[in-house]
């Protein structure tokens, strides 16, 4: 299916209740709202049109052009003499797309040589070694392409055999005098296997692997199940930043709603412990987030933690709210719980010249200081049921405004109690 690998290389979440149509559109919005222009799909020649799963994935790509305004680039071996052309829909391919021939990479004049050496050198980049020395292999380049014949598979696969080995046995030798990548795979063949009474003895400089256990797996405790969630997770296509003091399912359902997610998916994939139901939605209540999904939310969002943590006020110790409605009774993992929002705590819209300036299109909602009533930079009135639409402007209060600056310079100006007798000298 083209469009569920076009969202997990986008870092949309899938669950089973997605189907093809939602899966597209979500998709199709997401490139669409991060300005994609161009789109490289390889391993073309593998599309068969002549088989049912072919057809579809032609199709598939035929609309996911029409619908994303960027530049499709098909990648692919011999694909004239595949068959990708034949047919009905292979004439629609080859009136839709210009062929291109390639070859490998040449190492004879000046310029082929800079072309090559610039490749091996953004290879090189990609590297995460600690001790590797930069520039190593860029001197290597005429060694390489003699290695490699100037494709580009092959020298990633030989680069990467020999970044797998440095960190597996702890040296950093270039292993010039090395055997070629087919030698290799024939030696392997003709090594004989070890029969089933022979044992192997570790190598004790060879540093062991350990497994990873599943993502839910049996615990210590029978009928306990330990989570082994990644930390951070993969960071949502459109990335978002809360508003100072906004509320966290606020920030949750303009992250959903930034990505095309449904708020429900979202959430489930923060915690999947907490009930999901449209009465809390409805309004009067709020998700308390523990530690470990907030960490989920900082990658999910791509904001920092310490910011996530002092911007969302119910990750704070002076969070509003009664006890939880339903709370998780597993402290291991992620898991949040909904609270019902005092009536006597300021949950309000948030200002809508705020939400201009940051470029949110979705309402939000904040909660005010008990000094906070109002906006002065955009002269609205934030202290509103939420139930209202917006703020209301006063602009044409000059009054409000001036009694809200001396309010503001009261509350800034030291207490009686702290000032000095008037009969003591200072």
């Amino acid at each position: 299916m083209v469009a569920a690998e076009f969202a997990r290389f986008l870092g949309i979440p899938l669950t089973k209740s997605f189907n093809q149509i939602n899966i597209t559109n979500a998709v199709c919005d997401v490139l669409c709202d991060l300005g994609t222009s161009l789109v490289l799909i390889d391993e073309i020649h593998n599309v068969t049109l002549n088989t049912r799963n072919g057809a579809e994935v032609s199709d598939q790509l035929k609309y996911l052009a029409e619908r994303i305004p960027a530049t499709f680039v098909y990648s692919g071996i011999d694909v004239d003499t595949v068959g990708l052309f034949n047919g009905v829909r292979g004439k629609q391919l080859a009136g839709r797309f210009t062929t291109i021939t390639t070859s490998s990479f040449a190492y004879g004049a000046k310029e082929q040589r800079e072309d090559w050496t610039a490749l091996v050198a953004t290879l090189e980049d990609a590297l995460r070694l600690d001790h590797h020395k930069p520039g190593s292999l860029v001197r290597l380049a005429g060694y390489l392409h003699e290695r490699t014949g100037g494709m580009i598979g092959s020298l990633s696969h030989l680069i990467r055999e020999a970044a797998i080995e440095s960190i597996l046995t702890g040296t950093r030798e270039d292993h010039q005098e090395g055997p070629r990548p087919d030698q290799t795979r024939s030696r392997r063949r003709d090594q004989p296997q070890a029969g089933p009474a022979e044992t192997q003895t570790p190598d004790p400089q060879r540093p062991t692997r350990r497994l990873r256990r599943s993502r839910m797996s049996p615990g210590k405790n029978r009928g306990q199940m330990n989570f082994a969630w990644p930390e951070p997770p993969r960071q949502l296509p459109i990335p978002q930043r809360p508003l100072p003091g906004e509320s966290t399912l606020s920030f949750i359902q303009r992250l959903a709603h930034v990505n095309h997610l449904e708020r429900e998916l979202v959430l489930r994939d923060l915690t999947q412990t907490m009930p999901v139901n449209e009465y809390f939605f409805e309004g009067g209540h709020d998700v308390s987030l523990n530690p470990h999904a907030l960490i989920r939310l900082a990658g999910r969002s791509g904001t920092p933690l310490e910011s996530l943590r002092h911007a969302l006020r119910t990750s704070r110790a002076d969070s509003p709210g009664r006890e939880p409605v339903r709370t998780a009774t597993t402290r291991d993992h992620p898991h949040g719980s909904w609270r019902a929002i005092p009536r006597n705590r300021y949950h309000v819209p948030a200002c809508p010249g705020c939400l201009a300036s940051r470029s949110i299109a979705r309402r939000a909602f904040i909660y005010l200081d008990r000094h906070q009533h109002l906006c002065p930079g955009h002269c609205y009135w934030l202290d509103v049921p939420p139930s209202a639409e917006q703020p209301i402007s006063v602009t044409t209060l000059p009054e409000i405004l001036r009694a809200h600056r001396r309010h503001s310079r009261l509350r800034l100006s030291p207490s009686p109690s702290s000032l000095p007798p008037a009969d003591q000298p200072t």
